[in-house]
């Protein structure tokens, strides 16, 4: 499992070596807000455009997973 706990920015490369991530497709990717809700499973979508102003991501061009423009702005990206 791969895990981030910090402020971030909206792009993450995924280790690939010792653990990583083998099959992006399977990947959940989740989301707790500071304030201790509760966390939130965001959505994927196939591409920058089609994420839109959803609440999701997507594997970008290089393999690497990338907050939809809305969950960017939600998390402080």
């Amino acid at each position: 499992m791969f895990e981030q706990q910090s402020v971030v920015g909206c792009n993450f490369t995924i280790p690939t070596a010792g653990g990583g991530i083998g099959d992006l497709d399977s990947a959940s990717v989740q989301f707790t807000p500071s304030s201790g809700e509760l966390a939130e499973t965001l959505t994927k979508a196939d591409s920058a455009v089609a994420g839109g102003s959803n609440n999701g991501y997507y594997v970008d061009d290089n393999g690497d997973i990338a907050l939809c423009e809305t969950t960017c702005d939600r998390v402080g990206g």
